[in-house]
């Protein structure tokens, strides 16, 4: 009862016109993903989608299907199919390998249509085995600026090294031919890779 009463006095919890309130949201959804850990796959699905729209999380709802992802295997599994860009906001570095390497499977084929730019803050926690092999072919000459501009945040984020020649000759793909004079996207995506 003491730990109880100390939390409720600590500043986990502010006081509202409803009373008190957790003053953090993280802190809710994490004890309401906790509390949802023990429910089957439908249930969790049926309790963060919206029933018009089952396929993705309702936005109010992400921090606690992010939670949720670190917790329950097939939540994980489920929002990295369903709706990647809430599966980023999850503790990615507590996924298993195998999860990392799903998500950012699922993430970097969105490039192309949707760039997850909100998605930037967790790229650093898609580091697996075999990512290079995944971001190789975002660099070859032909892809769209921002899918390539994407790869290279996510090297950066990574520390990704094995990468460096492919970017070196990603460089000197942008770079050779260039009129000086033109500041273009080759241009900016070269600086991008030279960082």
């Amino acid at each position: 009862m003491e730990d109880l009463q100390a939390v409720w006095d600590s500043a986990l919890l502010a006081d509202g016109p409803a009373g008190r309130h957790w003053t953090h949201r993280s802190v809710a959804e994490f004890l309401t993903a906790q509390a949802c850990q023990p429910l089957p796959l439908p249930s969790v699905r049926a309790l963060l989608t919206d029933p018009q729209n089952p396929g993705r999380v309702l936005p109010q709802l992400a921090g606690v299907a992010a939670a949720l992802a670190t917790l329950h295997p097939d939540v994980g599994d489920w929002l990295i199919a369903a709706d990647p860009q809430v599966a980023m906001q999850a503790d990615l570095q507590a996924l298993p390998e195998s999860q990392r390497a799903r998500l950012a499977a699922a993430v970097l084929a969105r490039l192309g249509s949707a760039p997850m730019t909100s998605a930037r803050s967790g790229y650093a926690g898609l580091a697996h085995c075999g990512l290079s092999g995944q971001l190789a072919p975002l660099l070859a000459q032909g892809q769209p600026v921002s899918c390539r501009q994407e790869a290279l945040l996510i090297i950066e984020a990574t520390g990704l090294r094995d990468l460096d020649g492919p970017l070196m000759a990603l460089i000197e793909e942008l770079t050779h031919d260039q009129d000086p004079e033109i500041f273009d996207d080759d241009t900016r995506l070269a600086q991008w890779a030279a960082r």
